[in-house]
């Protein structure tokens, strides 16, 4: 395993404290407030940036990031499929359904998925749309909080059940503070992560490490 260096490790601490500062922060500026449609629903008032955001850095969080190095190391370019696939789906939710969706969640005050179900049908089904969506997001968030513990475990040389505790007292930790409007800033200042990281950093290092785009179109070819 390569050492870093101590300036790798100054930037991962700072990253870490910067997510807790952005919880904190909102915290504050919604202290006395305590309402659950600012602390669940951010006031329902996400500008075009802060949506696209925070939808882009939980579809290709830490989950997909590091999955799809995984699945592009075993299977080459067939493993993109997911990633692609992910894409269009969200760009098709976000001009078809979204905002039809949202019409609706503002008409009858719902919050989550379970409260239109219930607006639309009746209470029975409101609560399974709970479980099930419930469900569906424990394995999500289970898998990125599992995917950030292996980040930490490979950079930080961390025992991986600490490594995952960690991660997710993290991400807990600024979700508690700030509710929803954390998540959202976090994802915003993430997203800026992952495009630099990925497209000026991990990019450049991939081709050269193939020998260049020529290199790599005659391997496929």
């Amino acid at each position: 395993m390569a050492t870093l260096h101590w300036l790798d490790y100054t930037a991962i601490g700072i990253y870490f404290l910067i997510l807790i500062w952005i919880g904190i922060r909102v915290a504050q500026t919604e202290k006395g407030e305590g309402e659950s449609e600012s602390f669940l629903a951010a006031d329902r008032n996400m500008n075009l940036l802060q949506s696209t955001a925070t939808t882009a850095a939980t579809d290709l969080g830490g989950g997909f990031s590091i999955a799809m190095g995984g699945l592009g190391f075993t299977l080459g370019i067939s493993g993109s499929w997911l990633i692609a696939i992910s894409g269009l789906s969200v760009v098709m939710v976000s001009f078809l359904m979204v905002p039809k969706v949202k019409r609706w969640a503002d008409r009858v005050s719902g919050l989550t998925t379970g409260d239109l179900f219930e607006a639309r049908f009746d209470r029975r089904t409101g609560l399974l749309a709970a479980i099930v969506v419930g469900l569906a997001w424990f394995t999500f968030v289970g898998g990125q909080i599992i995917a950030g513990g292996k980040l930490l475990q490979v950079t930080m040389n961390l025992n991986l059940t600490l490594a995952v505790v960690l991660s997710g007292a993290i991400i807990l930790a600024y979700t508690a503070l700030g509710g929803l409007k954390a998540v959202i800033y976090t994802d915003v200042f993430q997203m800026l992560i992952l495009l630099v990281g990925i497209v000026f950093i991990a990019v450049p290092i991939g081709m050269s490490k193939v020998g260049g785009w020529d290199a790599m179109v005659s391997y496929f070819n």
